[in-house]
């Protein structure tokens, strides 16, 4: 059985690229205002390379934050086709 790996780590300059063991290379992508953020060794091992980032705060943060753009995406495409409707009534 394959564990899953957290969606946001990634090699600083790429987030794309990651190695699936601990590595100084792999950051955290997960909140990028400031960019990248490093991840310790030991957390990348019982954390983001072993199944457990839904315990990680920047992983929950980053969901939350996902989450709430796709509900305002959402509400702004919706609110578009009410309006087009009332439209379609007048």
């Amino acid at each position: 059985m394959t564990k899953r790996v957290c969606p946001y780590l990634g090699a600083a300059d790429d987030p794309s690229i990651r190695f699936s063991v601990p590595d100084v290379a792999n950051s955290c992508h997960a909140i990028s205002s400031r960019g990248p953020a490093h991840i310790p060794l030991d957390s990348q091992a019982s954390t983001c390379l072993a199944g457990q980032f839904g315990l990680c705060s920047r992983y929950r943060a980053a969901e939350e934050l996902q989450t709430r753009r796709r509900a305002r995406r959402l509400f702004v495409a919706g609110g578009g086709l009410v309006t087009l409707v009332v439209l379609s009534l007048i």
